[in-house]
């Protein structure tokens, strides 16, 4: 077994209280600071299926100590390689599985699969 201890609001809020206003950053700011120009190829892990697993449990852990969230949003991470594709479904299988043994009944939405942006463009002929 391990131990986890998660910070919650009082513990984060001495940092808030360091922003002017006293308002968080802007969720489009930090998004934009994580994003990075990797000199690797992604990605620099693959993770076992067991250690997915795992940290699928953890995850899990995670929720059952936090109020019950409005929406979830899960990134598949399939279009730019960093995930690799032999594992998306297997990874979002054990997420939702898991998001049901959390929540019940969920009311999933797979935006993926009404987006033709993965298909081919059609090719052009010249006569």
């Amino acid at each position: 077994m391990f131990s986890t201890k998660f910070m919650m609001l009082s513990e984060v809020q001495p940092l808030l209280d360091t922003f002017p206003d006293r308002r968080p950053p802007d969720p489009d700011v930090l998004n934009d600071a994580g994003c990075t120009c990797d000199d690797c190829d992604l990605p620099h892990h693959v993770s076992t299926r067991e250690e997915v697993r795992h940290l699928v449990e953890v995850v899990k852990t995670f929720l059952l100590e936090i109020p019950k969230p409005a929406i979830i949003t899960i990134a598949r991470s399939s279009r730019d390689d960093y995930c690799p594709p032999e594992d998306v479904n297997f990874i979002q299988d054990c997420v939702l599985e898991m998001l049901e043994e959390v929540y019940g009944c969920i009311e999933i939405q797979r935006d993926y699969e009404t987006d033709n942006s993965e298909e081919e463009p059609p090719q052009s002929t010249s006569a």
